[in-house]
């Protein structure tokens, strides 16, 4: 507990693998921390672990995690984060403050209960909810997730009559491409404006391998989007 506790220099960190517990406070106010790697034998994630670090954006879960405690995730910098199928327990709090927060993937077909609070000061009305196929409806009537106003599934993009657009998030070094029309051209630039990678879409679920810790534009059929991997 406490270990790195408010480190202000600590940017980036590696966690071995086979440690199975992030214990409570651990990165609490490390607020240069902006990426951070965790291994696949992590399953608990205890309370306040990354509260207040505001500037990390780039983290993956792992399956297996099976449950994040208080206030775990509270005002970090995330814009696009998903939660593994095998999570069964979130506690108070832990969404609490994200602000920058635009995707959220949940990948377990049934919706868990949560605390009132999850998502307290967190953009539900902007942020896009997106959740397994056949799951929409069961989102949209469940306590708490139904603060979505945008839930859409993997397969089909549907936003319920809104305008459909591609979500594009990260994914460890992959950059995800979701809900793009079959042949839709992709151009990739980095953030100074230099293009480095241009594709067309085979399916609805593309995705390319980029360097993470960067950030970049990512054009799709002329509308560009900012992703943070």
């Amino acid at each position: 507990m406490y270990v790195f506790h408010n480190c202000t220099a600590l940017e980036e960190i590696n966690i071995p693998d086979g440690v199975t517990e992030l214990q409570d406070n651990l990165f609490q106010r490390c607020q240069n921390l902006t990426n951070i790697s965790i291994p696949n034998s992590i399953e608990t994630i205890g309370q306040e672990v990354f509260e207040n670090c505001n500037n990390l954006q780039n983290i993956t879960l792992p399956y297996g995690l099976t449950s994040i405690g208080d206030n775990a995730f509270a005002s970090t910098g995330f814009q696009y984060l998903s939660l593994p199928e095998t999570v069964t327990s979130i506690g108070e709090g832990v969404f609490a403050n994200c602000i920058y927060l635009e995707r959220l993937a949940v990948y377990n077909p049934i919706p868990i209960l949560i605390n009132e609070n999850t998502f307290e000061n967190t953009p539900t009305n902007t942020c896009v909810l997106v959740v397994p196929d056949g799951s929409v409806s069961d989102y949209q009537s469940a306590l708490v997730w139904n603060q979505f106003d945008n839930i859409i599934d993997f397969t089909t993009g549907n936003l319920s009559g809104k305008v459909v657009q591609p979500i594009i998030f990260a994914d460890g070094d992959l950059m995800v491409i979701k809900g793009a029309k079959e042949n839709s051209e992709v151009k990739i630039y980095t953030i100074t404006g230099s293009l480095i990678k241009t594709f067309t879409t085979s399916t609805d679920y593309d995705s390319s391998r980029l360097r993470s810790g960067n950030v970049y534009i990512v054009k799709v059929n002329g509308v560009n989007y900012k992703v943070v991997m």
